[in-house]
């Protein structure tokens, strides 16, 4: 995650406009701009599910992690890798898949503020936010609820898919007065 805190070099005061008419200051003068910027990679997959009267652990045949493109959003890993285990026997996948990751996020967060001085001991703040600013699609984890028949073979649709996002970008604004 990195941050950052930039007031912008213009109006009056300022290196760009310095001697501005006080009209024109209260259009470009005493902005501040922010950003937040949140790089993250995905979390382990924990995979449950098995139909043999024990446990709900399936068992892991092979590692069903995908790479480049043979992993999307309709496969994000091998769904064959898991198997129906023995009636009454614990399945032998592990508390979470080692090397199969859910999908990481990218965000870029970015807001502008305006100060106005309205008289002394008052001043009132314009704010525009926005939340995911490049709009990036940041895709949720995939469906890991391995639901096998009795002859083992897995039933769920959602086994390895992803169906859904985060939040697209999201833009607020705001006033506030302090006095």
């Amino acid at each position: 995650m990195v941050s950052g805190v930039f007031e912008l070099p213009f109006g009056r005061g300022k290196r760009f406009g310095a001697g501005v008419p006080r009209a024109l200051d209260l259009l470009i003068g005493g902005w501040q701009v922010n950003t937040i910027t949140t790089a993250q990679t995905g979390v382990p997959l924990i995979v449950r599910g098995a139909n043999n009267f024990a446990l709900n652990w399936p068992n892991v045949v092979r590692d069903p992690t995908l790479y480049g493109e043979d992993r999307g959003v309709s496969k994000w890993f091998d769904t064959g890798a898991f198997a129906n285990p023995p009636d009454f026997v614990v399945g032998n996948v592990p508390r979470t898949l080692p090397n199969t990751r859910g999908p990481g996020m990218v965000q870029v967060d970015l807001s502008g503020f305006k100060t106005f001085r309205i008289a002394e001991g008052k001043v009132l703040e314009f704010r525009a936010e926005a939340f995911n600013f490049l709009n990036h699609v940041n895709p949720n984890n995939p469906g890991v609820s391995f639901s096998p028949n009795r002859q083992g073979v897995n039933t769920s649709a959602s086994f390895g898919v992803i169906t859904s996002a985060m939040k697209a970008r999201n833009i607020q604004l705001g006033l506030r007065l302090a006095f």
